[in-house]
C-alpha cells in the first residue's frame, strides 16, 4: 500500500510540474503560453482587452484573504512570499538551431537524424532559410525575491473609516521592482542574452561551431540586448466586517506592459520575444504581532463532514 501512494505521489508532482512548467527550466520551439496550462497570470492589461473581444478568461491576480481584530492592526506585521516561474528569450544554441532544420517539412519523415546528413544531399545555400528558433529559459520569482516582503498594517489603516489600502508606490513594491529590474539587467549582460533577430538561418549557418558564432556576431551588431518589462504589485486592502473582525485580502498582481503587434489584415498576433506571465504563481503569507480569526460557515452547519470553524 505505502508503495502505491508513493507512486501516486510521485505521478501527480510529474503532472503538475509539466502543466505548470515547475519542473521544466528550458523551452525550444513553443510559447510558455501554448506549453503550460495551469497558475499562469497574464498582464492586468491583457486581461482587460481580451475580457471585450473575447470569452476567453485571464487571471491577472491570486490572492489570499483572511480576518484579524481590530485592535490588533497596529502591532499587526504581514510578510509576504511572492513565488512563480518566469520565462524570457535567450539566444539559441547551435543544436537548437539544428534541431529546428530536421524538423522542417522539407526534411521531416525522410529519416535524417543529424545536420551532416542533410546538408549531404545538396547545397547549402538553396532555399530561403528558416526563422531562428525561440528558446526560453526560466528563473524563479523566490531567487529574485530572496526574502520575505514586509507590510505594517497599521501603516496605512484608518481606524476612524474602518478601512485602509496599501499604496501601489509603497516601499515594498517598490523594492520589489527594483529586484526586478536588478535580474533583467543580469540576463541582458549573460553570454546568451537575447537580441532581437528576425534574419532566416541557413543551411551553411549551422555547418559548425564558428559558422554559428559567425551567424550570432553579424545579427547582434549595432543592437542593444532584449530586456523584459516585468512589473509585479502587492496589493493589501483592510475593511472591517463586524464583530471587531477585519478582513485583510492580500493579492499579487500581474501589471507587466502588455504589447499587441498589429499585421495588415488587421488583426492582432503574440510577441514571441516577450514573456510577460509568470507561471506557477503562488503566495504565502506569515502574520507577526496578531492571531488569526476563524470564521464561521453556518451552511456546513448540518454535514458532519465539516467542521463550521474554518481559518
Amino acid at each position: 500500500m505505502q508503495a502505491h501512494a508513493a507512486f501516486c505521489r510521485q505521478l501527480m508532482d510529474d503532472f503538475c510540474g509539466e502543466i505548470t512548467g515547475r519542473k521544466v527550466d528550458c523551452l525550444v520551439g513553443v510559447h510558455p503560453q501554448d506549453r503550460f496550462l495551469v497558475g499562469m497570470l497574464s498582464p492586468y492589461e491583457e486581461a482587460i482587452t481580451t475580457s471585450t473581444n473575447s470569452s476567453s478568461v485571464i487571471v491577472s491576480q491570486i490572492g489570499i484573504d483572511f480576518f484579524l481584530e481590530e485592535s490588533e492592526i497596529q502591532a499587526a506585521t504581514i510578510q509576504i512570499s511572492p513565488e512563480g516561474d518566469l520565462f524570457y528569450c535567450v539566444t539559441p544554441k547551435l543544436e537548437h538551431q539544428r534541431q529546428a532544420f530536421l524538423t522542417e517539412p522539407e526534411f521531416q519523415g525522410r529519416g535524417f537524424e543529424n545536420i551532416d546528413e542533410v546538408t549531404a544531399i545538396g547545397d547549402v545555400q538553396r532555399g530561403k532559410g528558416i526563422k531562428p528558433v525561440a528558446v526560453y529559459k526560466k528563473t524563479t520569482l523566490a531567487s529574485i525575491v530572496t526574502e520575505p516582503l514586509r507590510v505594517s498594517l497599521g501603516d496605512f489603516y484608518d481606524f476612524d473609516a474602518h478601512s485602509g489600502v496599501l499604496p501601489e508606490n509603497h516601499s515594498v513594491n517598490q523594492l520589489l521592482d527594483s529586484l526586478l529590474l536588478k535580474k533583467t539587467k543580469e540576463l541582458t549582460e549573460a553570454e546568451d542574452a537575447y537580441f532581437s533577430n528576425h534574419e532566416r538561418v541557413h543551411l551553411k549557418d549551422v555547418l559548425s561551431e564558428d559558422a554559428w558564432k559567425d551567424y550570432i556576431q553579424m545579427n547582434r551588431s549595432g543592437k542593444n540586448p532584449f530586456r523584459q518589462n516585468w512589473h509585479l504589485v502587492i496589493s493589501v486592502e483592510l475593511q472591517k466586517i463586524h464583530d471587531g473582525r477585519v478582513r485583510v485580502s492580500v493579492k499579487l498582481c500581474n501589471k507587466s506592459k502588455y504589447q499587441e503587434n498589429d499585421r495588415a489584415s488587421g488583426h492582432t498576433k503574440r510577441e514571441t520575444e516577450r514573456v510577460n506571465d509568470l507561471f506557477n504563481a503562488k503566495l504565502e503569507i506569515d502574520i507577526e504581532g496578531a492571531s488569526l480569526l476563524c470564521f464561521p460557515m453556518p451552511y456546513f452547519k448540518d454535514d458532519y463532514k465539516y467542521d463550521t470553524d474554518q481559518y
